[in-house]
Formats: C-alpha cells, sequence, structure tokens
C-alpha cells in the first residue's frame, strides 16, 4: 500500500525559435511522491529530456537529459542525481555524463565522463 504525498505531474512542450531556427522538445515528468507505508519509506523521480536540432543542420541535434531519484526512511535521506548530454559531429558521436549521489545535503560521491565514439558512417 502507498499513500501519495505530492501529486505527479508531466509538461510535455515544443518551442520553435524563428530567429535561431530550432525546434527545442521538453519532456517533464513527475512522479511526484509516495510514501510506501509498510517500510515507510518515502520515493521520488523526476526527469527531463530535451531535444534541440537547428532547421536544416541535423548535426546540430543535440539531448539532454537529468534525472533526480529520492529515497528516505527513518535514519537515512539519499538523493542521486544524473545529467547527460548527447551531441555530434560528422565523424563522431560526444557523450558526457555526470552522477552525484547525496546522502542528506551532503555529496557523497561524483563521478564524471566524456566519450567520443565513432561515427562510422551511421
Amino acid at each position: 500500500e502507498s499513500l501519495q504525498l505530492r501529486k505527479d505531474q508531466r509538461n510535455l512542450t515544443l518551442e520553435h525559435d524563428v530567429i535561431k531556427q530550432t525546434h527545442t522538445l521538453t519532456d517533464f515528468q513527475d512522479s511526484g511522491r509516495d510514501l510506501l507505508v509498510h517500510s515507510q519509506t518515502e520515493l521520488e523521480t523526476r526527469m527531463k529530456n530535451q531535444y534541440v536540432i537547428q532547421e536544416h543542420n541535423p548535426l546540430s541535434a543535440k539531448v539532454t537529459s537529468e534525472y533526480w531519484l529520492e529515497y528516505k526512511r527513518a535514519g537515512w535521506d539519499i538523493r542521486i542525481y544524473t545529467y547527460s548530454v548527447m551531441s555530434c559531429d560528422e565523424t563522431h558521436f560526444f557523450v558526457t555524463n555526470k552522477v552525484e549521489a547525496y546522502e542528506g545535503e551532503e555529496l557523497v560521491s561524483r563521478k564524471e565522463s566524456k566519450v567520443e565514439v565513432a561515427r562510422e558512417f551511421v
């Protein structure tokens, strides 16, 4: 059994910047905050994905992804945050990723990575 502590929500927006000739699709989902009654654990998940591309320029395509995960129970309160970006040029895909872990407000772990992958005619 679970109780809803905060209502979920979702927003999906499409923007067109006429001057920059870009299209941006933003998808934001918030699962709300729930309490699992049996374990007295609070859960919360939010995510935001954003896709951007400039007209007549397929190599301008870029996706940004952010996730927030929170878990709380008597004696502990943890949060995980991820941020990722993928883009490309004519020969490579570029992926950057950051992951942060928190206990309460204290940052206890952080990892960042950057990867280039050859497109190999993709």
